[in-house]
């Protein structure tokens, strides 16, 4: 489990700065260090990964008000049904057509939130530590060559993320009703389900 003050101190490392002994350290650079390691993290977990999403998550409202509140945590909201008007406003969903949060009703989402570094499975840590240290170096001016280094452990590490992220989706869409449904009714005929081949055949 790679840690946020592990991600820390790699940043102060590419730069030529001292490692801190926790996050919280007055040290202006690691300062500003930690508010670059937090801003890479929202935007990279705000493009939505399989790590952070919550799939079919029902929110309910409040019978006194109709709100619908979000976790606090919550980066981006897509309601399940696609006829939906909602989105994420501020803590709460919003109705875009009818203009009021009195939303009545709850609501089934697909969420995602932005975790702590220590939830974040170690490849997507990895390419966080990899673009903190590339975003905060150039930067700070550093070394054109340095800088290429650091750029191309960002691109090894983010086709890793996204390598992770194609073969996570390929073993949910196989485990979506409908793949499951289509499975079974193969197997009912008598055929063997092999997923490696086109349409699941032999």
């Amino acid at each position: 489990m790679t840690t946020q003050l592990e991600v820390l101190n790699h940043v102060l490392t590419a730069v030529g700065e001292t490692p801190v002994s926790n996050v919280n350290s007055n040290h202006p650079t690691a300062q500003s260090a930690l508010a670059k390691v937090i801003s890479v993290s929202k935007q990279f977990q705000g493009r939505g990964w399989w790590f952070n999403m919550e799939e079919c998550l029902v929110l309910a409202h409040n019978p006194f008000t109709g709100e619908v509140i979000v976790p606090s945590t919550t980066l981006k909201v897509d309601p399940v049904d696609t006829r939906s008007a909602l989105f994420k406003r501020g803590n709460k969903l919003y109705d875009r057509r009818k203009h009021t949060y009195n939303i009545g009703e709850d609501v089934t989402v697909n969420l995602w939130l932005l975790l702590p570094t220590e939830e974040l499975p170690e490849v997507a840590a990895q390419y966080l530590m990899a673009k903190a240290a590339y975003d905060f170096y150039v930067a700070d001016d550093g070394d054109k060559d340095k800088a290429q280094a650091l750029l191309y452990e960002c691109t090894k590490t983010e086709a890793a993320v996204k390598a992770e992220q194609l073969q996570m989706s390929n073993v949910n869409a196989l485990n979506r009703p409908t793949a499951l449904h289509l499975r079974s009714s193969f197997k009912q005929f008598g055929g063997s389900y092999n997923p490696n081949l086109p349409g699941g055949g032999h």
